[in-house]
């Protein structure tokens, strides 16, 4: 505390007395018993504490024997040492109970209870030379013991921090899924506690333990960790087209439009020209720029219909119909560079993409994202997790598998898909129905989420029993949507 180290008194006991120990702190230094030997690393074998004199370097304080009527008296003192030499505690023996003169079978501490004044004096004898060693051996133990158990609480803090800071910055890179696997893992930890709560019903004898939970949480916070190996373009893939598509295909147009212009015009000054009757010239002039008007008229049309095609909303027309029509018109006019090359206004990649029925991406996109939980089975099972971890990358990998076989990457059916990968899946849709920022989808109300969870549940996608149990739980209300999200993200 401030700079200073202090020893906390962690376990206390006698046998004779049930006094009131509790935990509380001295300062390391000199000034204790307890303070002398974790500074010097010396042990400190005292016969008595009460006949300490000035030149020792030790003095005993009195104060709870006096509050509790109780008599230290000979004292054993050994230090803590770890493997770097450093002091990490003290073991601290009081009022040896050891019959030297009579035979004893080892179970004094026990069997010879200190109740009187005189049974301080004539049943508590000093530490023998032979304990010094004992106890630098056993304190050695405890020190690697405690050493072991702080490093493996160590490692296992600074893993939890690299995953975090991990999936931290992978989702950097999509500013817009900014905390979405931090809160996956919440809703996941959340519905797993619930599910241990339930006394009746489907999830009665389920339970998951302290260890289940954390690989649960460890699988929800990296089930997206294969996104890193997919193109960032495609996550912020907002419409149909990518803004410079749009742009190039809208600027085409333009082009069009003018070259037709010029194409008419020129025609129809070339009609002037020509050395006819007035009346038929006219005619001819008239049904040229009417012609005109009308192939004017359409790419206008054209260039309107491609910027509404290029919206990712679910579209009750017949898109691929209305794009096969619009390519023919195109393709019926022509158009010619300034070398007066044939140019190219509308080709297959516009098709593909402008025929999307659903949502932004193209097959070979959608391809693209979906395999981003092989890469995460790939990636989280290189890593060296110990047994009751080894589950993690199944799970994590299957969290987009639906009960009716339709999910992926395997096609699982059921009881085929863990229920931890069935508990993420809800977890993860939710999540994402929720996104008030996500750029192929309007953000939708609460309600419209959770019925949407329930017909995809009615229609055998997601766990029937878990979206009950997430829904009647209100398990929805019990974390901030905004939660873990980038300052950009939040809106």
């Amino acid at each position: 505390i401030n700079g200073n180290k202090l020893l906390r008194f962690k376990h206390s006991h006698t046998f004779s007395k049930d006094l009131p120990y509790e935990e509380f702190t001295i300062p390391m230094d000199k000034n204790s018993i307890a303070g002398y030997v974790a500074v010097t690393q010396q042990v400190l074998n005292i016969p008595d504490v009460y006949e300490l004199g000035p030149d020792d370097p030790v003095s005993f304080n009195s104060s709870f024997d006096k509050a509790h009527n109780y008599r230290s008296k000979s004292m054993l003192v050994v230090p803590m040492i770890n493997h770097i030499n450093k002091t990490i505690g003290v073991i601290q023996l009081i009022n040896s109970k050891e019959d030297i003169e009579n035979a004893y079978d080892g179970n004094e501490a026990y069997s010879i209870k200190l109740a009187c004044e005189e049974d301080f004096d004539t049943k508590v004898v000093p530490f023998q030379k032979r304990y010094e060693s004992l106890m630098e051996a056993v304190a050695s133990q405890a020190a690697i013991a405690i050493e072991n158990n702080r490093m493996i609480r160590q490692i296992q803090e600074q893993f939890e921090e690299f995953v975090r800071a991990s999936v931290t910055a992978i989702e950097s890179r999509d500013v817009a899924t900014s905390g979405h696997s931090f809160r996956v893992a919440d809703v996941c930890m959340k519905m797993a506690q619930a599910i241990n709560e339930e006394t009746t019903g489907p999830f009665a004898t389920t339970t998951f333990t302290d260890t289940e939970l954390k690989e649960l949480e460890y699988a929800a916070l990296l089930h997206d960790f294969g996104k890193v190996y997919i193109d960032t373009a495609i996550f912020l893939k907002s419409h149909k087209l990518y803004p410079k598509d749009l742009e190039n295909i809208l600027l085409k147009l333009e082009y069009l439009y003018r070259y037709q212009q010029l194409k008419y015009a020129m025609a129809i000054f070339n009609e002037m020209k020509k050395n006819i009757e007035f009346n038929k010239r006219l005619t001819h002039v008239n049904a040229l720029e009417d012609e005109r008007d009308d192939v004017l008229h359409k790419i206008l049309v054209a260039r309107q219909k491609v910027i509404e095609l290029n919206n990712p909303m679910v579209r009750e027309v017949d898109v691929e119909n209305e794009v096969k029509q619009l390519f023919a018109m195109l393709q019926s006019l022509d158009c010619c560079d300034v070398e007066n090359n044939a140019m190219e206004i509308f080709n297959d990649y516009y098709i593909k993409n402008l025929t999307i029925k659903r949502g932004s991406l193209n097959d070979d996109e959608r391809r693209e994202i979906e395999s981003h939980v092989v890469h995460t089975y790939n990636f989280v099972s290189n890593i060296p997790w110990p047994p009751e971890f080894a589950r993690i990358p199944e799970i994590a990998a299957k969290h987009h598998e639906k009960l009716d076989g339709t999910g992926y990457p395997y096609g699982l059916k059921g009881d085929q898909i863990p229920l931890q990968a069935r508990i993420m899946a809800l977890a993860d849709i939710f999540d994402a129905l929720i996104a008030t920022d996500r750029p192929y989808k309007p953000p939708i109300t609460l309600e419209q989420a959770l019925k949407i969870l329930q017909e995809e549940a009615e229609r055998n996608k997601l766990d029937k029993d878990l979206v009950t149990l997430f829904i009647n739980k209100k398990i929805y209300q019990q974390f901030d949507r905004n939660a873990y999200r980038t300052k950009t993200a939040v809106q």
